[in-house]
């Protein structure tokens, strides 16, 4: 897994991007068209549409990294916007043929009472609901150093995507995204992709006050679950496209995150049989969380992860029906800017030491 140090203006990011990973963006490009193209039948002007929907919302900022990969990789800028799209095709279930909208991801952050000691331990599974091991060795660590203002902060996500789901800056600052799917599944067209909202707040925030404000004032385009922790403690949003609504409990040291909303004021909860084990890997979170009170450090939170939703945990290593593919998990520790990163059936546990590049 490849980790990027990029630093000047968002252009001259870009550029450097580009000339570091030209090869593995030809590669990735040629394997998105093959999957959805030739495996998939999905006609081109689909891929072609939603790559540049998503695009014409972005901040101008953000588009000038693409601009400056168009420069040094030898793609165009189209070639460079179905990379970046990838995700969202990967997560439209029309595309893949699974003919039903679909949740995934789960989340769990520790701290004491819970833990061994009183460091903060900040785990997550990213999953999908088709295969996507063909792509797993284009995951990458981008780390921004914006040159005129805002904070140095790194993304887990795929080469040439600014898809920031999984983040964190050098003001100890952790950001996780689940889809909300369980409970709604409400979108609307005329909003800025959430993902480049959340890095765009990653790099202007200073504290988990000020990304409270941003999640407050900032609209949202589907439902989504925004897990965000600073070394003292985790705060989960549950973001419809209508309202957020804060979830936090400062004094138990424990936050479980999969899917579904669980504040009682909502209108609605997630049903078992339609999004892909939510409840299930709550509970099983829950459960594995209570079992280990006062005992979990890193090892304990690695077994955790490691454990298959059919023993008890959240984790799934083979897509199906009815279930969900853990493409790469993370155990984040805001404290020392560290992360460890492991990509199942691919690369076993790393650990990524970011104090030097935050």
């Amino acid at each position: 897994m490849d980790l990027l140090d990029l630093h000047g203006s968002y252009r001259e990011m870009g550029e450097q991007y580009g000339r570091l990973e030209r090869k593995k963006l030809h590669d990735f490009y040629q394997d998105i068209t093959l999957f959805f193209i030739i495996k998939n039948k999905v006609p081109a002007s689909s891929l072609n549409q939603i790559a540049e929907t998503i695009f014409a919302t972005y901040p101008y900022r953000f588009k000038e990294i693409f601009y400056g990969l168009s420069k040094t990789s030898g793609l165009t800028l189209h070639q460079l916007l179905i990379i970046n799209a990838f995700e969202y095709y990967m997560f439209n279930d029309q595309l893949n043929g699974i003919g039903a909208a679909s949740t995934k991801c789960s989340a769990i952050a520790v701290w004491p009472p819970y833990t061994k000691n009183d460091t903060l331990l900040f785990g997550r599974n990213y999953d999908f609901v088709t295969d996507i091991s063909r792509f797993k060795k284009y995951l990458t660590i981008t780390v921004f150093h914006p040159q005129d203002a805002g904070h140095a902060t790194a993304i887990v996500t795929f080469v040439g995507t600014l898809n920031a789901t999984t983040e964190i800056n050098n003001k100890k600052l952790f950001l996780e995204l689940n889809s909300g799917g369980g409970s709604t599944h409400a979108r609307v067209y005329n909003r800025i992709s959430t993902p480049i909202e959340l890095l765009a707040m990653l790099i202007d925030s200073d504290n988990l006050r000020q990304l409270d404000e941003e999640l407050h004032t900032i609209n949202t385009n589907t439902a989504f679950i925004i897990n965000i922790a600073d070394p003292q403690h985790a705060i989960s949003y549950e973001w419809s496209i209508a309202t957020v609504k804060k979830v936090e409990d400062k004094t138990s040291g424990l936050l479980v995150s999969t899917n579904n909303f669980v504040d009682p004021s909502w209108y609605t909860t997630a049903q078992e049989s339609d999004h892909y084990l939510t409840l299930t890997r709550r509970k099983n979170l829950l459960a594995l969380a209570k079992q280990f009170k006062g005992q979990i450090d890193l090892a304990r939170m690695k077994a955790i992860l490691d454990t298959p939703i059919q023993k008890g945990g959240a984790t799934s290593y083979q897509a199906g029906k009815g279930t969900v593919d853990t493409a790469f998990q993370v155990i984040a520790i805001p404290e020392s800017d560290t992360l460890w990163m492991k990509i199942p059936a691919y690369q076993n546990w790393i650990k990524i030491n970011l104090s030097g590049l935050l």
